[in-house]
């Protein structure tokens, strides 16, 4: 997050991968103080140009790329991409899109987050693109952040891209289009429309990466890094009798998929799936799950429920 005096290291808040809003537009913006232009398309990085250095004296913001996606709400999750320019050089800070950097989740008045970063994203919306400029005393002051080129007394260019919200919309079940079984997959046994358990009819499988079978093909929005999604899951070992785990007790709860490096395989392996998809998902042990008693396989049924 960015913080006022301060700027740590990029970390995953929890898992969740790009949004139903994603715009691949571009536009441009003219600042009040001297032109500045923001080019190239939303969830890419974003290219800045102006005059350096930039002479402020309030901050402000505006929106350059509109999205269709969820209201952003305070107290509720956010996942937004952040890119810093400095305001007298012209030189770029830092970015999430960097290599080896990530969307981040945060809410949007959350005290860690710059007061200017606050109220830019006060109003947006899931696929808009801000620009912020703001004056040094809004962004790293005194202090500035010589690790990435920023003195003291530097104004500041930024760019949020708000990649996901909580979705809008969250489906009571799965519906879509039913795809044909396959004799490699377990069954999925229901009480009503509720599932119970997989039933399993075939061999162990030896699969060396997770591998996805679509039951019912949805026809929402698909889920990207950056999204918040909302879901019903259902985990259990090949060949078991009973789920280790099952959320469908439960409301739907929400996953958080803003960095690919940091979701765990079965949430991987979901990424492109559709709002309103039911899909099974085998995941080797190799690959990083937990395995459990009798079985060195898991099987995840996840219902696909919402898309922010």
């Amino acid at each position: 997050m960015w913080i006022r005096g301060y700027l740590p290291a990029l970390v995953v808040a929890v898992a969740l991968a790009l949004s139903s809003a994603c715009g691949a537009q571009q536009a441009q913006h003219e600042s009040k103080t001297k032109p500045v232009s923001v080019t190239g398309d939303f969830g890419q990085l974003p290219k800045l140009d102006f005059s350096a250095p930039l002479d402020l004296t309030k901050s402000e913001h505006s929106t350059v790329i509109h999205g269709d996606g969820g209201p952003v709400q305070n107290g509720e999750s956010v996942v937004v991409n952040l890119t810093m320019v400095n305001g007298r050089t012209g030189e770029l800070a830092l970015s999430t899109y960097d290599e080896g950097h990530h969307p981040m989740a945060t809410t949007p008045n959350s005290e860690a987050l710059f007061p200017v970063v606050q109220q830019a994203l006060q109003g947006a919306h899931g696929g808009d693109r801000l620009l912020i400029e703001a004056t040094s005393e809004d962004a790293f002051g005194a202090a500035g952040a010589p690790q990435y080129g920023v003195d003291a007394g530097d104004p500041m260019v930024m760019v949020v891209d708000v990649m996901g919200v909580p979705p809008s919309e969250i489906l009571p079940q799965a519906v879509g289009r039913e795809e044909p079984p396959s004799r490699q997959w377990p069954t999925v046994e229901l009480a009503g429309s509720i599932p119970q358990r997989l039933q399993f009819t075939t061999k162990r499988p030896r699969p060396r990466q997770a591998q996805v079978k679509v039951l019912i093909e949805g026809e929402g929005p698909k889920i990207k890094v950056g999204n918040i999604v909302a879901l019903h899951y259902l985990k259990q070992r090949w060949g078991a009798k009973s789920p280790d785990e099952t959320t469908w007790s439960n409301p739907a709860q929400s996953y958080i998929f803003d960095s690919a490096g940091g979701l765990q395989d079965w949430q991987k392996a979901i990424l492109g799936a559709a709002q309103g998809s039911r899909v099974l998902v085998r995941v080797p042990i190799e690959s990083g799950a937990s395995p459990g008693k009798g079985g060195r396989h898991l099987v995840y049924l996840v219902d696909v429920l919402g898309v922010g």
